[in-house]
């Protein structure tokens, strides 16, 4: 929300919104994407890396794997690059970023050149830090403890992708189908991971419903023993009266 950084959101959203490794996002062109369709092909990464002594950016196919389809963009993704689509249009009408015969390149940094993973994490940091001042300040005026976020990098927006979508579906072919992994295995191993965590969360959930529901009916038992008693030394004590008069 803030105008410093509102330029970052359309890069954030379409990494969290569809789990791209961050080298597959910055690469994708305007060729690649098809917003009629619904569809993002991801057949290439851009890649920042020292060759032969020189840095220098290089476009090789995705990380283990051919090329790639995402076959379904969350509304939310597909608006965001189309702003960003015109965003370029306008800004480079003439674009001449080419990268081994490729041109289009949908993210640029702040002169227009490819953009790294390392741009996007210092972003992240920036605005990480801008909003947890501004979440202290908040949090003092309210005397309340303040919600800071912790630490993380743009991997991290990835692999939160890959928690929900695992969180919302036991087709393990279709979460490795989504994430691109080449290796079934890979994608049995982190859905495994993430649902002994779930079931360890839920188990550590219904552990404390238990004992919060063992303390209620005891508390429950304790106020109806009490009930009976106070009512029965009432009922005693009227009835010794009545004794006495008769």
């Amino acid at each position: 929300q803030v105008p410093t950084y509102s330029h970052w959101l359309p890069i954030m959203t379409v990494l969290l919104g569809t789990g791209m490794r961050v080298a597959e996002c910055t690469g994708i062109t305007k060729s690649d994407i098809n917003l009629s369709e619904n569809t993002i092909s991801v057949n290439h990464n851009l890649i920042y890396r020292v060759i032969d002594g020189k840095p220098d950016f290089t476009l090789p196919l995705p990380k283990l794997r051919a090329v790639h389809e995402l076959s379904y963009l969350y509304p939310e993704v597909a608006e965001q690059l189309r702003l960003q689509i015109e965003t370029i249009d306008a800004l480079y009408p003439d674009d001449q970023l080419v990268l081994g015969g490729v041109h289009g390149f949908v993210f640029r940094n702040r002169t227009g050149s490819f953009m790294s993973a390392h741009n996007i994490n210092r972003a992240i940091e920036r605005i990480s830090v801008t909003y947890n001042m501004e979440e202290m300040d908040q949090a003092e005026l309210e005397d309340r403890e303040p919600d800071l976020l912790p630490h993380f990098s743009v991997h991290n927006l990835r692999h939160t992708f890959c928690t929900r979508l695992c969180e919302s579906t036991n087709d393990v072919k279709f979460i490795q189908q989504v994430m691109g992994h080449a290796d079934f295995s890979t994608t049995m191993d982190i859905y495994t991971h993430i649902t002994q965590e779930n079931m360890q969360e839920k188990a550590k959930n219904i552990s404390m419903n238990m004992k919060a529901d063992v303390k209620r009916k005891a508390n429950l038992h304790f106020i109806s023993r009490s009930a009976f008693h106070i009512a029965s030394s009432g009922f005693v004590g009227s009835r010794a009266k009545v004794v006495e008069k008769l």
